[in-house]
C-alpha cells in the first residue's frame, strides 16, 4: 500500500492537532513543513520528527515526494495558497473555511475538477459518526422528516487581542469561525441550498462580526435558524 506523504503549510496551533492525529497512521505521514518562520518550521519538525523543512512554499510544492498539502494558515490566505498547490499538481486538505466567499470557492472547485485533484475542507463536525447516523435515520424514515433546524454556538474570544479571530484583515469574526458549523450541518441534513437568507448581527470594535443571528429558508419549505457568537459562551 502506498503511504501518502503530506506537506504542511502553516505550523500553528491547529496544525499541531493535525500532526498528533496523523502520527499513528500507517497510511500517511508528514514529510515536510513550510513556514515563513524558520524557527517555527524547525520547532514543528523537531516535535513531530518531520524530515524536510522549507521557508518557501513554492520549494515545498516542487518536491515530487509530496502527494498532498494540509493548509492551516489564516482564512484570508487559503484561496491563493490552494491555487498555488493546484498549480503544482498537489491534492489539498484546507482548514475551514476553505475560502472567505462563494466565488472563490466555486473557482477552486472548477480548478480541482479540471485537474482531477482532491479539494477537501477540514470541517471536523461534518465527519462525526453521530451526524452520519442521524442522516441515515432520516433517509430510512426512522424518525420522520425535518421541519426546521435550530443551533447555537458561541465562545468568548473577544479578549484574545492578538488572535486572528478579532482581525478583519485575517477574515476573523464569528460567522467564518463558528457559524460555519451550523450552516454545514443544515446543508448536510437537508441536502439543499437556502433560497432566502435573513441575518443580523453586531460588529466589534475591530470591525468583525461578534454576534450573528440568521434565518435560512429552503425551497422545500423547511427552515434553519442559528446564532453564533465570539463574544459569549453558548
Amino acid at each position: 500500500m502506498h503511504s501518502v506523504n503530506w506537506g504542511v503549510i502553516g505550523p500553528g496551533k491547529i496544525a499541531n492537532t493535525f500532526a498528533k492525529a496523523i502520527a499513528p497512521s500507517t497510511k500517511g505521514k508528514i514529510l515536510a513543513v513550510a513556514s515563513r518562520s524558520q524557527q517555527r518550521a524547525t520547532e514543528f519538525a523537531n516535535t513531530y520528527q518531520i524530515e524536510k523543512i522549507y521557508t518557501d512554499y513554492q520549494s515545498m510544492l516542487a518536491d515530487p515526494q509530496i502527494d498532498i498539502i494540509y493548509i492551516a494558515t489564516p482564512h484570508n490566505f487559503h484561496y491563493q495558497q490552494v491555487k498555488m498547490c493546484f498549480a503544482a499538481g498537489k491534492h489539498v486538505l484546507v482548514e475551514k473555511p476553505c475560502t472567505v466567499n462563494a466565488l472563490q470557492m466555486q473557482n477552486l472547485v472548477e480548478i480541482a475538477q479540471s485537474k482531477k485533484l482532491m479539494l477537501q475542507e477540514a470541517l471536523w463536525t461534518r465527519f462525526m459518526p453521530g451526524l452520519a447516523q442521524l442522516r441515515q435515520a432520516l433517509e430510512q424514515g426512522i424518525i420522520g422528516d425535518i421541519q426546521y433546524i435550530q443551533s447555537d454556538i458561541g465562545f468568548a474570544f473577544q479578549h484574545r487581542d492578538k488572535s486572528r479571530l478579532v482581525e478583519a484583515e485575517l477574515a476573523g469574526g464569528g460567522l467564518l469561525d463558528l457559524g460555519i458549523y451550523s450552516v454545514s450541518t443544515s446543508q448536510f441534513l437537508l441536502q439543499e441550498h437556502p433560497s432566502d437568507i435573513q441575518a443580523t448581527g453586531t460588529l466589534t470594535e475591530q470591525k468583525v462580526d461578534g454576534h450573528v443571528f440568521a434565518n435560512l429558508r429552503y425551497p422545500s419549505g423547511r427552515y434553519a435558524q442559528f446564532t453564533c457568537s465570539m463574544l459569549s459562551q453558548a
